[in-house]
């Protein structure tokens, strides 16, 4: 950690209020929920992401399709990026953040437990972060994670994340144990993707859940007020609600996807009978 890396503003950005319009958009999509930005930077969501309410997803945050985010979680991206691959979960009273340079990066198919804690880290694919528990020792160890591929190392000193306990020696584990837990856990998170979808087609059903990237163009307040779907461009919105929602890129340009919410409750496919 750098103690003197921010400088303080003086007064709003030249274009606070374009940018304030842009995330007015992104509010609308996920109305229950804390969505904020950290300068010219704030999220870009995938397709069919759940944001619970009270969850908080802030600044530079990017996450993959079928992510979810549950209640009372913070996703915060200031002084480094944030990223959740594909149908990832990050669950009830989790943080995760950032260092100086130091990104948050987790891969696809990974279970963040309950009031987890991740700090300027990267977590590989098909992992298990364990939730913090009612265990002391759990506390105490909270960045020990569950096996599978990539691990997770700290991105500021370079050191693992996971530690054993002090005073026992590293557990050893065979490829077919690893391979074993890493299907366990991607199951898991297939698991959380039905349970999001359920969420998201009934209690949430009038949350609009479509994709947006967020660094886009004018007059996008407007294209995507709630329940509006159809094509998008970075001049006009043009289209009458309907089964597709709207797909936007950093350029502004954008196409008609399966993603509005009315469309897209279907039933996910099954979950994975082992690791790929």
């Amino acid at each position: 950690m750098i103690a003197t890396s921010v400088t303080a503003l003086t007064e709003p950005l030249p274009e606070a209020a374009e940018l304030d319009a842009r995330l007015g958009a992104l509010r609308r999509l996920f109305p229950r929920a804390i969505v904020d930005r950290y300068l010219r930077t704030m999220p870009a969501f995938g397709t069919r992401v759940v944001l619970a309410p009270g969850a908080a997803v802030v600044g530079d945050v990017e996450l993959g399709d079928d992510v979810s985010i549950w209640y009372g979680a913070v996703l915060r991206g200031d002084l480094a990026g944030v990223s959740v691959g594909a149908r990832s979960n990050i669950q009830d009273g989790s943080v995760v953040h950032v260092a100086d340079g130091g990104a948050c990066r987790i891969g696809e198919e990974t279970v963040v437990g309950h009031r987890a804690m991740l700090h300027a880290c990267r977590v590989g694919d098909g992992l298990s972060h364990r939730d913090a528990g009612d265990d002391p020792r759990r506390r105490r160890h909270r960045a020990r994670l569950g096996r599978g591929r990539g691990g997770a190392r700290d991105a500021a000193d370079g050191h693992p994340a996971a530690q054993p306990r002090a005073g026992r020696a590293p557990r050893a584990s065979s490829s077919h144990s690893r391979e074993k837990d890493e299907a366990f856990h991607r199951a898991m998170a297939h698991k959380y993707v039905r349970l999001k979808e359920t969420y998201r087609c009934d209690s949430f059903h009038d949350d609009a859940g479509r994709t947006v990237k967020p660094a886009l163009f004018f007059g996008l307040t407007a294209a995507l007020a709630l329940g509006a779907c159809g094509k998008v461009s970075g001049d006009a919105a043009t289209g009458a609600a309907g089964a597709s929602g709207a797909s936007i890129d950093g350029a502004g340009t954008a196409g008609a996807t399966e993603t509005g919410a009315a469309a897209a409750c279907q039933t996910p496919g099954p979950a994975p009978t082992s690791a790929p």
